[in-house]
């Protein structure tokens, strides 16, 4: 797998008590990275209105509206992404940096 955009979003199953779920990638771009991995963050339905969820209207590939949870980022190797289900409108990669700035103290 060539690597993914910030942006693009996977299905990605977290295995045991965890579920199967939309993440989306937040790591850069890189072709020639030492390691085959990127780190996601997790889509939820269910807010909790902290300033560590950034707000998605609707995509396609959910139910409803809901959140990219930047608590729950996971750095997994490429091939662990299930299905790719579509990506982020800039706009919408833009608001996730501004949280990851926030959530990491960069």
């Amino acid at each position: 797998m060539s690597a993914p955009a910030p942006g693009d979003v996977f299905l990605v199953d977290f295995g045991m008590a965890a579920k199967t779920r939309p993440c989306v990638v937040v790591s850069r771009q890189d072709p020639h990275a030492a390691r085959a991995t990127c780190t996601v963050a997790p889509f939820t339905t269910s807010s909790r209105e902290s300033p560590y969820e950034i707000a998605i209207p609707k995509p396609r590939w959910l139910d409803k509206p809901g959140v990219v949870n930047l608590q729950g980022l996971v750095s997994m190797g490429l091939h662990d992404l299930g299905r790719h289900l579509g990506k982020l409108p800039a706009s919408e990669v833009l608001k996730v940096k501004a949280g990851l700035r926030f959530a990491l103290d960069l």
